[in-house]
């Protein structure tokens, strides 16, 4: 039997305390921890598993473009004969300037995590102030022709 997706966890490390990740956001990583796996640990991995015929790829975290090897990660999955699909979930803050990078690098979707556009309960739930950086992003993808899905 083929397993078609592949979740992947590039890091545990988020810059929000949402309270449903974690009770009241307790137990987040350190954002200065260095990370289990170097990017090669992960390309290597990854490639083992498409060989086997995985053909979509999807970044998770933590916030996984907290990861500073994303785009080299990316990049080098792109390469890889088999993959049809990559993609990333993220709530970055610098979602903006990241957009362009991410499509670049050759990401094929992004799935981005807004549990409300109510500004005071966007902040309750993620303990930062971050509904006008999302919408921004947001904008950012939809000008660059980055396919984008909602998770709220």
């Amino acid at each position: 039997m083929k397993i078609p997706q592949l979740r992947v966890c590039v890091t545990e490390v988020c810059d929000k305390k949402c309270f449903y990740c974690r009770p009241e956001g307790e137990g987040c990583a350190s954002i200065e921890r260095e990370e289990k796996l170097s990017a090669d640990d992960f390309i290597f991995l990854i490639k083992e598993v498409v060989k086997e015929g995985v053909s979509v790829i999807r970044f998770t975290g933590g916030e996984p473009m907290l990861n500073k090897d994303i785009y080299k990660i990316i990049r080098a999955v792109r390469q890889m004969e088999g993959v049809k699909d990559i993609s990333i979930v993220t709530r970055s803050l610098k979602l903006k300037d990241q957009a362009p990078l991410l499509k670049e690098a050759g990401l094929s979707s992004i799935t981005v995590s807004l549990d409300s556009l109510n500004r005071e309960r966007l902040k309750e739930i993620t303990k930062v102030e971050l509904l006008d950086k999302l919408v921004e992003g947001i904008k950012m993808c939809s000008d660059i022709g980055l396919p984008l899905k909602l998770n709220t």
